[in-house]
């Protein structure tokens, strides 16, 4: 045998099988953060306020999407279990139950936003300005919920089961579907219709129709799981028995993170509309850059959730130890290389007014200074607690640090102190702070060996102590 075949049946190392399913996955949300990036760059070319509208719309969606995703990530976590265990059949039933449930609750909440974006908008404190900007891309964007809720579900299972470089590749392709069906509806190009931010929206919608699709023929198709559904009403209990309570914790745990974004917007856009919309650049860069984390975070869930499914406390909790290290090593790089953004503001959006982009440098670098504390937050909260049981834990670390600390300091230091914008970024750079210290603590009580996988609808919500 030769040394390339013997290195290829070698034993993987956890090094290897971290980056193995940590690196497709960073490099799938890298993708899924560029279409978000691609479309602030399209509506800057129609101006500042077009950004500061479809970036406050955007911060609406944000919410749903973030929401309904904890169904997705608490079918990662059980389908993980299930699949370290064998147990093909059961994560098959899990699975499809919670696509069910997914599509239908997320469906029923796109209803009020298809039917009046602009409203809405006016209705949660947008200036009539921004909501007439805003308002037509979230009517369209709005239609894209329940797939967006879709391929998350997919994309976790998929990764549980050993397949992350497919939603990798399937959200690349959406990427490069709105990045030219964007362009051309915006400017007009060729033969299609010169639409605006409608047209950035159809963009949009259509690249998550794509992905959510091509994502349902590799799950089913590929045979990875049965397209099976409970049977009766005591199945279909057994089957969501251990997700619900999984899901809900972490459900309002979204809602609180990006419940509290979008106040830090609204605090923004009530400084200027400048001050909004370099808000959403420097969110939408950062985003870019801080994803390798949610790969690993990603690795966490599925790493950590088949080892309980074999059994091996001990396992679980060396993965946590290690994800943790690799953590730090991936934040001085991400946070060097989103302050470097800063350079290239005036290339991204020249359109956009000077004031703009110099709130965005500053913005840019104070929270590249702070990716350390921000990556070890997305570990313990999207992959470690949740992967131990402990959802309420990161409820409580999200919910305190959002509206006990940063909220109430952002409000009095930009305002009645006067520091602006300033006092906006010092706010959220304490409530990282904050939020980091409640999820070590949290953490520091996990028993592991609670927590082992026996069967569907067995594992116990215990908050890991």
């Amino acid at each position: 045998m030769s040394a390339a075949q013997t290195a290829e049946h070698a034993p993987p190392t956890p090094t290897r099988e971290l980056v193995k399913i940590a690196l497709p996955v960073s490099l799938e949300f890298v993708a899924q953060l560029a279409l978000g990036l691609v479309d602030q760059i399209i509506v800057a070319l129609l101006g500042t306020l077009a950004v500061a509208g479809v970036g406050f719309a955007n911060s609406v969606t944000l919410i749903l999407f973030f929401t309904l995703n904890a169904i997705g990530a608490g079918t990662s976590i059980l389908v993980a279990r299930a699949h370290g265990a064998g147990d093909k059949s059961g994560a098959s039933r899990l699975f499809g139950a919670a696509l069910v449930l997914g599509v239908v609750v997320s469906g029923v909440l796109a209803v009020p936003l298809i039917l009046g974006g602009a409203g809405f908008l006016r209705s949660i404190g947008a200036t009539p300005e921004v909501a007439g900007a805003g308002g037509p891309f979230l009517s369209v964007v709005a239609i894209s919920l329940p797939l967006v809720t879709a391929a998350a579900i997919f994309s976790g299972a998929l990764r549980s089961t050993g397949h992350a470089r497919t939603p990798m590749t399937i959200t690349i392709v959406a990427v490069i579907l709105n990045t030219v069906l964007g362009y051309a509806l915006v400017t007009g190009f060729g033969p299609f219709p010169k639409l605006g931010v409608v047209g950035v929206g159809i963009a949009t919608t259509a690249s998550y129709a794509l992905r959510a699709g091509l994502l349902a023929w590799q799950t089913y198709g590929r045979g990875i799981l049965d397209a099976t559904l409970p049977r009766t009403l005591a199945n279909w209990k057994s089957v969501l028995a251990p997700l619900i309570p999984l899901s809900l914790p972490m459900a309002a745990t979204e809602l609180a993170w990006s419940g509290g974004t979008f106040l830090y917007a609204l605090l923004a856009g009530r400084i200027s509309t400048n001050t909004l919309a370099a808000m959403q650049i420097s969110n939408t860069l950062e985003g870019v850059f801080i994803v390798a984390s949610l790969g690993l975070g990603s690795a966490a869930t599925v790493l950590i959730g088949q080892s309980l499914g074999r059994g091996s406390a001990a396992g679980a909790q060396a993965w946590a130890h290690k994800i943790r290290r690799s953590g730090l090593v991936v934040a001085l790089g991400a946070g060097a290389l989103f302050a470097l953004t800063a350079t290239l503001l005036g290339v991204l959006f020249p359109q956009v007014d000077a004031d703009v982009r110099h709130i965005a440098l500053i913005s840019i670098l104070v929270n590249a200074a702070f990716q350390i504390i921000k990556v070890q937050n997305i570990l313990l909260g999207i992959g470690i607690l949740p992967g131990a049981n402990d959802p309420r834990g990161v409820l409580i670390g999200d919910a305190v640090a959002a509206f006990v600390v940063g909220l109430p300091l952002a409000y009095l230091l930009a305002f009645p102190l006067g520091l602006g914008f300033w006092g906006l970024l010092i706010a959220r750079g304490l409530e990282e702070t904050a939020k980091m210290l409640i999820f070590i603590w949290r953490a520091r009580k996990i028993k592991w060996e609670q927590h082992i996988y026996t069967g569907e609808g067995e594992a116990p919500i215990t908050a890991g102590h």
